[in-house]
């Protein structure tokens, strides 16, 4: 009777542990969530195995059995802008979901930039201009964000900690600043609830990003290194050649001191690559996975500054992961990036090479994806840090590109972007996309100061040698004058890490750059 008892007991105990303490729900139905208007409302979570759930929002419901495993899935139907509502979930508990909004839904993610918060009390590396005015006046109860927290993993995961923030003076200090501003535009323009999901990870790679299905065949090769990194970390392998790295570099440095000559570099200790967010996968599978397939209106993205060696390789990523989200999603929706800014001491001469300018080339020419529209930052770079503070700005630029993407409205969202260059006799002849009335635009006080009605940042390649070009505006053309038997194989524009550049169109947005190998004209 005894071991009856006890094996009882056990079972017991084994049901209460296999058993949910009640229902739960994946983060992003926390009170004060904004949903997406206008399509189906799916709703996720766990509960007790075979446990029938009841979601009701606004007036309509929809049940559901959760599975073996716990696991449990309602699909509401397609609501208009409104609330607050509060959503209840019931089964053998209730949970009630209070100061809930149907609204636009975005997805901010990225890298640093995207990560850099409202005030550097929060990220010291952070802090909008104007912070303090900025948070004083984030009084903005239609405007919410849930932060997706800094987390790698190897599998996709369900869920993530985090909860849906009112911006409020208290909480929009953590905000994401793009995130925030980019709303802040949003909800003026279309006077509804506006909710960002923030989901970036400072330094993060593009491949970073992308899921594993989606990642091969065509980066295989990455996966296959990321693997061998692993093993060897984990078995030891990894240790032994930075322990044989570091005495070749202890005789190297002491040859070099008693040469009287620097010593050279210190090689690394080996790290965890499964705590890189360089590696591939990694950020997708902890914080774009666990987002299951919540709707949303679109995606603002910046990144960039990590894939900075292969500007092919980059478009290639750039492509895949759009590809790759928009199966996730099942729906081509719009995906709005930043083009990096200027960063590093100002170009006064033409520059032949720049790493920074082959990753904006990439980014230009991640426009030949479906639905896209990239918001030029060249004009409000910073050459003393790679996070430049005028977010306000980039916010706007992204919005007008989602008010025209996303909402149909007739506005300019884009700054100049090379159509066609040739050679016309005697000159240079670029034609532009959205010139929408070409001018000199003002210089950014970090530049050095200059003609403000010359047009600047334009250079060419002649008997092999790079030279600043005079151009002019003519119309919604540029055109270079050339001497006479001048021979120019190609023509650049912004071509620098930090260019001198200050060609805008009639709303005051920025040129991007470009670099084109001339031909003549027809």
């Amino acid at each position: 009777m005894k071991h009856v008892l006890v094996r009882s007991f056990l079972m017991a105990a084994l049901c209460a542990t296999l058993a949910h303490a009640g229902i739960e729900l994946n983060p992003l139905f926390s009170d004060h969530a904004v949903l997406q208007r206008d399509v189906a409302i799916p709703v996720w979570g766990r509960a007790n195995s075979g446990e029938e759930i009841t979601v009701t929002l606004n007036g309509v419901s929809d049940s559901t059995m959760a599975s073996p495993e716990g696991n449990w899935r309602v699909k509401l139907p397609a609501q208009k802008a409104g609330g607050p509502y509060e959503m209840i979930v019931k089964g053998d508990s209730e949970v009630r979901v209070k100061d809930v909004y149907v609204g636009e839904v975005w997805l901010a993610s990225g890298q640093s930039n995207m990560e850099f918060t409202i005030s550097r009390s929060v990220k010291p590396w952070a802090g909008t201009i104007d912070e303090a005015r900025e948070i004083a006046d984030a009084s903005h109860p239609l405007i919410r964000m849930i932060t997706v927290p800094l987390k790698l993993a190897d599998d996709p995961q369900e869920s993530f900690e985090g909860k849906w923030q009112v911006s409020s003076p208290e909480t929009a200090p953590a905000f994401s600043a793009i995130g925030y501003f980019f709303a802040r535009e949003l909800q003026q323009s279309q006077n509804v609830p506006v909710g960002i999901i923030t989901s970036a990870f400072g330094a993060s790679t593009a491949q970073a990003w992308i899921s594993r299905e989606s990642f091969e065949p065509q980066f295989k090769s990455q996966l296959d290194e990321y693997a061998q990194a692993v093993a060897e970390f984990k078995s030891g392998v990894a240790q032994s050649k930075y322990d044989a790295a570091l005495k070749e570099w202890e005789t190297a440095a002491e040859k070099a001191k008693a040469e009287g000559k620097p010593a050279p570099r210190k090689p690394g200790a080996p790290k965890n690559p499964q705590e890189d967010q360089h590696r591939p996968t990694l950020c997708y599978n902890a914080m774009i996975a666990p987002l299951g397939h919540i709707p949303f209106r679109g995606v603002i993205w910046y990144q960039g500054e990590s894939n900075g060696w292969d500007n092919q390789e980059y478009l290639s990523l750039m492509r895949t992961l759009i590809g790759d989200w928009r199966k996730r999603w099942e729906r081509d929706f719009p995906f709005l990036f930043v083009q990096l800014a200027a960063y590093k001491a100002p170009a006064t001469q033409p520059a032949a090479n720049s790493q920074i300018a082959l990753v904006r080339e990439a980014q230009r020419l991640t426009l030949s994806e479906p639905n896209t529209a990239m918001a030029c930052t060249i004009d409000i770079g910073d050459e003393k840090d790679v996070h430049p503070h005028n977010k306000q700005e980039v916010g706007r630029r992204l919005a007008l590109a989602a008010r025209a993407l996303a909402f149909g409205e007739k506005v300019v969202y884009s700054g100049p972007l090379i159509k066609t260059v040739a050679l016309d006799h005697d000159e240079i002849v670029v034609e532009f996309d959205h010139a929408d009335g070409l001018t000199v635009g003002k210089l950014s006080t970090t530049q050095p100061v200059a003609d403000g009605s010359r047009l600047l940042g334009f250079s060419i390649l002649s008997d092999g040698k790079w030279t600043s070009a005079d151009a002019r505006i003519d119309g919604d053309k540029v055109v270079i004058p050339l001497n006479d038997g001048q021979t120019v194989a190609e023509l650049r524009y912004a071509w620098a890490d930090f260019p001198v550049c200050n060609l805008f169109n009639g709303a005051g947005l920025p040129a991007s750059p470009f670099r084109a190998e001339l031909t003549k004209a027809k």
